[in-house]
Protein backbone atom coordinates (compact mmCIF):
# COMPACT_ATOMS: atom_id res chain seq x y z
CA UNK A 1 0.00 0.00 0.00
CA UNK A 2 1.29 3.47 -0.89
CA UNK A 3 0.35 6.60 0.98
CA UNK A 4 -1.62 8.00 2.50
CA UNK A 5 -1.12 11.15 0.47
CA UNK A 6 -2.99 14.02 2.11
CA UNK A 7 -3.90 17.18 0.24
CA UNK A 8 -6.45 19.93 -0.15
CA UNK A 9 -7.07 22.75 -2.62
CA UNK A 10 -7.52 26.34 -1.52
CA UNK A 11 -9.76 28.60 -3.65
CA UNK A 12 -6.83 30.01 -5.65
CA UNK A 13 -5.45 26.60 -6.52
CA UNK A 14 -8.91 25.27 -7.40
CA UNK A 15 -9.44 28.25 -9.73
CA UNK A 16 -6.03 27.63 -11.35
CA UNK A 17 -6.95 23.99 -11.99
CA UNK A 18 -10.28 25.01 -13.55
CA UNK A 19 -8.53 27.60 -15.75
CA UNK A 20 -5.93 25.07 -16.88
CA UNK A 21 -8.56 22.53 -17.89
CA UNK A 22 -11.07 24.62 -19.73
CA UNK A 23 -11.31 28.16 -18.47
CA UNK A 24 -14.65 29.78 -19.22
CA UNK A 25 -16.08 26.54 -20.63
CA UNK A 26 -15.61 24.72 -17.31
CA UNK A 27 -18.77 24.62 -15.20
CA UNK A 28 -19.02 26.36 -11.84
CA UNK A 29 -18.77 23.63 -9.23
CA UNK A 30 -20.32 25.82 -6.50
CA UNK A 31 -17.53 25.67 -3.92
CA UNK A 32 -16.56 22.09 -4.69
CA UNK A 33 -13.61 20.84 -6.70
CA UNK A 34 -13.90 19.51 -10.22
CA UNK A 35 -13.76 15.74 -9.66
CA UNK A 36 -10.78 15.42 -11.98
CA UNK A 37 -8.75 17.72 -9.69
CA UNK A 38 -8.91 15.16 -6.89
CA UNK A 39 -7.75 12.30 -9.12
CA UNK A 40 -5.05 14.39 -10.84
CA UNK A 41 -3.54 15.45 -7.52
CA UNK A 42 -3.58 11.90 -6.19
CA UNK A 43 -1.84 10.59 -9.31
CA UNK A 44 0.79 13.36 -9.12
CA UNK A 45 1.51 12.43 -5.49
CA UNK A 46 1.75 8.75 -6.40
CA UNK A 47 4.19 9.42 -9.26
CA UNK A 48 6.33 11.46 -6.86
CA UNK A 49 6.21 8.67 -4.25
CA UNK A 50 7.30 6.08 -6.83
CA UNK A 51 10.05 8.50 -7.92
CA UNK A 52 8.90 8.18 -11.53
CA UNK A 53 10.33 11.62 -12.29
CA UNK A 54 13.85 10.78 -11.12
CA UNK A 55 16.79 12.04 -13.16
CA UNK A 56 17.17 8.75 -15.05
CA UNK A 57 13.49 8.71 -16.01
CA UNK A 58 13.50 12.36 -17.08
CA UNK A 59 16.58 11.71 -19.24
CA UNK A 60 14.71 8.81 -20.86
CA UNK A 61 11.71 10.99 -21.75
CA UNK A 62 9.60 11.05 -18.59
CA UNK A 63 6.41 9.20 -17.77
CA UNK A 64 3.37 8.71 -20.01
CA UNK A 65 -0.07 8.55 -18.39
CA UNK A 66 -1.85 6.20 -20.79
CA UNK A 67 -5.21 5.48 -19.20
CA UNK A 68 -7.48 6.62 -16.41
CA UNK A 69 -10.80 5.32 -15.14
CA UNK A 70 -12.41 7.10 -12.22
CA UNK A 71 -15.59 6.81 -10.24
CA UNK A 72 -16.84 9.68 -8.08
CA UNK A 73 -19.11 9.16 -5.09
CA UNK A 74 -19.39 12.56 -3.42
CA UNK A 75 -18.11 16.09 -3.99
CA UNK A 76 -15.00 17.46 -2.30
CA UNK A 77 -15.26 21.04 -1.06
CA UNK A 78 -12.56 23.63 -1.60
CA UNK A 79 -10.29 23.45 1.46
CA UNK A 80 -11.45 19.96 2.46
CA UNK A 81 -8.67 17.48 3.22
CA UNK A 82 -8.48 14.35 1.11
CA UNK A 83 -6.41 11.27 1.85
CA UNK A 84 -5.39 8.96 -0.99
CA UNK A 85 -3.99 5.45 -0.70
CA UNK A 86 -2.85 3.41 -3.66
CA UNK A 87 -1.81 -0.09 -4.49
CA UNK A 88 0.11 -1.40 -7.46
CA UNK A 89 -2.29 -3.59 -9.43
CA UNK A 90 0.20 -4.50 -12.14
CA UNK A 91 3.86 -3.99 -12.93
CA UNK A 92 5.19 -5.45 -16.15
CA UNK A 93 8.22 -4.88 -18.33
CA UNK A 94 7.81 -5.17 -22.12
CA UNK A 95 10.78 -4.60 -24.41
CA UNK A 96 12.43 -2.44 -21.78
CA UNK A 97 9.35 -0.30 -21.14
CA UNK A 98 7.66 -0.53 -17.73
CA UNK A 99 3.85 -0.52 -17.46
CA UNK A 100 2.51 0.22 -13.97
CA UNK A 101 -1.20 -0.10 -13.15
CA UNK A 102 -2.38 1.53 -9.95
CA UNK A 103 -5.66 1.54 -8.04
CA UNK A 104 -6.19 4.61 -5.84
CA UNK A 105 -8.86 5.26 -3.23
CA UNK A 106 -9.69 8.80 -2.07
CA UNK A 107 -11.32 9.48 1.31
CA UNK A 108 -12.62 12.63 2.96
CA UNK A 109 -12.01 13.68 6.57
CA UNK A 110 -14.90 11.44 7.67
CA UNK A 111 -13.06 8.49 6.05
CA UNK A 112 -15.82 8.11 3.44
CA UNK A 113 -14.72 7.13 -0.05
CA UNK A 114 -15.20 10.13 -2.36
CA UNK A 115 -13.54 8.63 -5.45
CA UNK A 116 -11.62 5.68 -6.82
CA UNK A 117 -9.32 5.59 -9.82
CA UNK A 118 -7.44 3.05 -11.88
CA UNK A 119 -4.46 4.44 -13.77
CA UNK A 120 -1.83 3.06 -16.11
CA UNK A 121 1.54 4.76 -16.28
CA UNK A 122 4.22 3.91 -18.83
CA UNK A 123 7.88 4.50 -18.03
CA UNK A 124 9.85 4.39 -21.30
CA UNK A 125 13.39 3.06 -21.41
Amino acid sequence: MLGPFEFSFDAERAAAFVASTGGAETPDFGGTLPPSAVVAEGLARLIAELDLFGDEILAAGGVVHTSQEAEFFSPVSVGQKVSATAKIAGNTLRRGTRFVSVFTEFRNESHEIVATASSTIVVPK
